[in-house]
């Protein structure tokens, strides 16, 4: 039997689109694991703490003094909030979170508040480095900014 012009037409073009739709697969995948699922920034001092939790559904923060008094809030978080969170995330490397310095080091003498930003992301926990309230690692200030701009609406 003889392969026409036409079967060797069909079977390029059968395997441009499957290649296609690979390369399609691989780019959901990868967008999928970089979703966030919750991202939690701790910030702890001698005499106090807090803890701010946003997940797609909502923002609870929590603050404890040094009398052990607690306060809580709970807000509802919007789309449009949790998608630019997702943006914000997306434009960092995860993987590399963890070795970004803080530019200053007054929490090692109680000078700021040691502040954490912690990223659940595609299954994976990525965890920042302490660094001082109000002074990220230049990677994280978009993103730090932004989470302050959400607990202070």
């Amino acid at each position: 039997m003889k392969i026409n012009s036409i079967h060797k037409i069909f079977a390029v073009v059968f395997l441009c689109l499957l290649t296609i739709a690979c390369e399609s697969a691989k780019k959901t995948n990868q967008n999928a694991k970089e979703t966030v699922s919750k991202i939690t920034m701790e910030k702890t001092t001698l005499g106090n703490s807090s803890v701010v939790k946003i997940d797609k559904k909502e923002i609870s923060a929590s603050y404890k003094n040094r009398n052990g008094e607690d306060t809580t809030g709970i807000k509802t978080t919007q789309a449009k909030q949790w998608n630019e969170i997702n943006r914000l995330v997306g434009e960092l490397d995860l993987n590399e979170i963890s070795n970004w310095e803080a530019p200053t080091q007054a929490r090692f003498y109680d000078g700021a508040k040691a502040t954490t930003i912690t990223i659940e992301s595609g299954g994976q926990v990525y965890v920042s480095q302490s660094f001082d309230e109000g002074k990220p690692p230049a990677q994280l200030q978009k993103l730090y900014d932004y989470l302050e701009s959400l607990v202070n609406q």
